[in-house]
């Protein structure tokens, strides 16, 4: 089956909320080693503790908590970047420290380029906003940040459709769709949600077309 571009595939338009000008502070360590100084700067006190707490059951006792960023520490993992921030990210979910964990997934997307890790940081982040919703703890501003994941997950579905064929695979499924449509229904956005559905069904079929990717009218 012939495959046509349906949407315009960008990198994900994540942004750290705060980009750091001053860099005279100094990290060690794992986060060091895996370049994500800026990132670590930028995180709130007890999520740097709750992250140096975790390196005990994530690394089975080898490093220590203040090995994961001391100035002097010579520690390092052979981990890469995406799965330290997916296995700190794990734990925070399980830990219901939601906020740290959807800074965690940002921060993936925000550094990888690979279509399988993207999806997957997608698919958390739908897991938090699920979580938080059933605590009936989302506002509007976490729910224009859901909106625009899940919008930003629906870009990859031509590439994991594409990729799956290709490994005789079943594309996985896009839970924003099913967010995205649900959110647009409680904002009474009949269009919104009939072209999502139009998307949808265009995905699971692998019927594409030449229209441009009305994504940014939603």
């Amino acid at each position: 089956m012939g495959i046509k571009k349906l949407f315009n595939f960008k990198q994900p338009t994540i942004s750290r909320q705060m980009e750091v000008s001053n860099k005279e502070y100094r990290y060690g360590g794992i986060i060091h080693q895996l370049q994500l100084d800026d990132f670590w700067h930028n995180l709130e006190g007890y999520e740097k503790m709750f992250i140096r707490n975790c390196a005990k059951w994530s690394f089975g006792g080898r490093v220590k908590g203040k090995d994961i960023d001391h100035p002097d520490s010579l520690a390092k993992t052979k981990r890469n970047v995406c799965r330290f921030l997916f296995g700190n990210a794990a734990w925070a979910y399980e830990s219901k420290e939601y906020k740290l964990a959807e800074k965690l997934l940002a921060e993936v997307i925000h550094r990888s380029q690979n279509s399988c890790t993207l999806h997957r940081a997608y698919q958390k982040l739908m897991n938090i906003y699920d979580a938080l919703d059933a605590l009936d703890e989302v506002n509007e501003d976490l729910l224009q940040r859901c909106k625009r994941y899940c919008k930003e997950h629906i870009n990859l579905a031509p590439v994991l459709f594409c990729e799956s064929i290709k490994k005789e695979q079943v594309p996985p499924e896009i839970i924003s769709f099913h967010m995205l449509k649900k959110i647009l229904i409680d904002e009474d956005d009949i269009v919104g949600y009939e072209s999502i559905l139009s998307l949808e069904y265009q995905y699971h079929t692998g019927t594409f077309s030449n229209e441009e990717n009305n994504l940014n009218k939603v």
